[in-house]
């Protein structure tokens, strides 16, 4: 998937806008370099993020309930739909392998992410990073700070870099993780947060602008649950001694309040 990710986004700016996303709330398709900011969304506001993406949605829409729009998909290579499907498929069953291991860690039943899993709203995107052909400005990054909307996400990160940071709120610092090859970077979500009362949190995580004369690529899926799902804090983690820092709010209605005009998740 990275050989064919990267070589979609070698192709032509005409090319690639064939399969433009087609407006600021349709997460699917492609979208230019700068055209968006993660951190439209926080307190802290930067510069358009230095990278162009390509995304999908599940992969079925037939008898769905929350009108999920088709996936678009580029004519350039015959096997890129293919290959993009088996990678978003085998994320799937991963993800439904580590909510089992969630459900035993939060002694949670394993029947609530059964049933509010049954028509997820996953997304899966790849970005890329191209060479910088001039400094960033103050504040830009490749990916702004910000939390992923999400419940989790699975990162498949190519190897030699070390972009990506998280914050550590206790050291109050910036973390690089280098990724290793043949691993996942696996990271919380809002909807975790929501759920765990900030038992399990989600973490500030942001993609620095490296001047390093090297194009990389970030493969990511960007797991949630359905549409419809209400998403309140487990009983186990908000007690009278304390509350829950969250109000109830449906899965639709958190991307909804998290979203800003031109934010391109």
């Amino acid at each position: 998937i990275q050989n064919l990710s990267q070589a979609f986004f070698q192709q032509s700016v005409e090319q690639k806008n064939t399969v433009k996303k087609p407006d600021t709330k349709t997460m699917r398709g492609y979208s230019a370099f700068a055209s968006e900011s993660l951190s439209w969304n926080t307190e802290i506001k930067t510069p358009r993020d230095l990278n162009e993406s390509f995304v999908i949605g599940p992969l079925k829409s037939q008898g769905r309930t929350d009108r999920s729009p088709e996936n678009i998909w580029p004519a350039f290579n015959e096997s890129f739909k293919t290959v993009w499907e088996n990678y978003y498929s085998e994320m799937e069953n991963i993800s439904a392998n580590l909510l089992d291991i969630f459900s035993d860690c939060l002694n949670i039943p394993y029947d609530f992410f059964i049933k509010n899993t049954s028509q997820h709203t996953s997304l899966m995107r790849a970005r890329f990073y191209p060479l910088m052909t001039s400094p960033p400005e103050v504040n830009q990054f490749r990916v702004g700070p910000h939390t992923d909307f999400g419940s989790f996400s699975i990162t498949l990160e190519q190897t030699g870099t070390k972009r990506m940071d998280f914050f550590n709120t206790e050291r109050k610092n910036w973390v690089p993780v280098a990724p290793i090859e043949g691993h996942f970077i696996l990271n919380l979500g809002d909807l975790f947060a929501r759920l765990t009362n900030d038992f399990w949190k989600a973490p500030v995580r942001r993609v620095v602008a490296l001047d390093d004369g090297s194009k990389q690529l970030s493969v990511i899926f960007l797991h949630s649950f359905n549409h419809d799902t209400l998403v309140k804090s487990f009983d186990s983690f908000a007690t009278s001694s304390y509350p829950s820092k969250y109000p109830p709010v449906t899965t639709a209605e958190h991307i909804a309040l998290k979203m800003k005009p031109g934010l391109n998740y």
